[in-house]
């Protein structure tokens, strides 16, 4: 009698396709002990943790990513790539590996699942159009490939600061991001926004939207510092203390209540800040198209009503 293999069954594949797998396997005859669900048993694992922990010389992994099943066949187990009508166990060409992290860190658990908490207000400071959508998919994407996953970040820095100019603001966020298992920190986002706001509340809508951009690209959760400008912001902290409710202010407390851990740290000089400032005083002069249009008015009305609506069911 074969020994039996275990049959490791990607995330992606959709459970009717499960009976095509095992009529598959019957031709082949492969002997199998059952399925083993990664949907089921470990939601949203990383690449390199289905590697690392679930497959060896005796398993037998069925997915639809074509970079995972190409690293898995390097790393010298058995993969099928399935396109949805025909099953491939062979190198793809012109696929290349993912990248895996150069060292894991020794404590490294399985979870059951893997994807980060969710944040309550994350869908009102989404952007709206698909375009931009896709975009900060993409970016998250990147992040997401670079570390292997949240649990391999150490620590979120983002850079804040802006430029005046009558009537408008123009504000710069940029984000690096360092990790705890020997990954090379990322530079992982810059944002510019055009916005048109009066004096008075240009420091914390600045601030607002360096929270925002977190949010959406789901840095949260991660230890955050934001490093502001102290040539233009006085201490953030007085946002979160005093009785002031205006929108700005409550927009403000609800994004900082969203975060796993957040410190304000001032910054007047150094490569970070001063390379954002060049990089404002450039694009003030001229028509970039890495300047976005911003719309806080839009999403601050939207949080202010999210929370009323909360607190009108709670009282209910």
């Amino acid at each position: 009698m074969s020994h039996e293999r275990k049959i490791i069954i990607d995330e992606a594949i959709p459970n009717n396709q499960l009976k095509n797998i095992a009529n598959f396997l019957e031709r082949k005859g492969i002997n199998y002990s059952g399925f083993y669900l990664i949907a089921k048993e470990h939601q949203g694992i990383p690449d390199y943790q289905i590697i690392h922990f679930l497959l060896n010389k005796t398993t037998i992994f069925f997915t639809t990513d074509r970079p995972l099943h190409n690293t898995v066949l390097s790393k010298g187990y058995k993969s099928y790539y399935f396109n949805g009508d025909n099953f491939f166990p062979k190198t793809l060409k012109g696929i290349q590996t993912i990248k895996l992290p150069a060292q894991i860190k020794k404590n490294l658990q399985l979870r059951d699942c893997y994807h980060a908490p969710k944040t309550e207000i994350r869908h009102l400071v989404l952007p709206k159009s698909e375009k931009w959508l896709k975009k900060l998919r993409t970016k998250r994407r990147r992040i997401k490939s670079h570390f292997g996953g949240a649990e391999n970040m150490e620590q979120v820095a983002i850079t804040v600061s802006y430029k005046s100019s009558k009537p408008s603001i123009l504000i710069g966020v940029r984000f690096k991001i360092s990790s705890n298992s020997g990954v090379k920190a990322l530079d992982a986002s810059e944002s510019y926004i055009s916005e048109k706001i009066e004096s008075k509340n240009r420091e914390i809508v600045a601030l607002n939207y360096s929270l925002m951009l977190a949010i959406q690209l789901m840095l949260n959760h991660i230890k955050t510092i934001i490093f502001f400008d102290s040539q233009r912001f006085e201490d953030p902290r007085k946002y979160l203390y005093n009785e002031d409710q205006d929108q700005y202010q409550f927009m403000f407390k609800k994004l900082v209540e969203n975060f796993k851990q957040i410190e304000f740290t001032p910054s007047a000089k150094g490569f970070f800040i001063e390379r954002l400032r060049r990089k404002l005083e450039d694009l003030s002069i001229s028509n970039s198209n890495e300047i976005v249009g911003g719309r806080i008015f839009e999403i601050g009305n939207e949080i202010q009503q999210f929370y009323s609506d909360n607190n009108s069911q709670t009282i209910a």
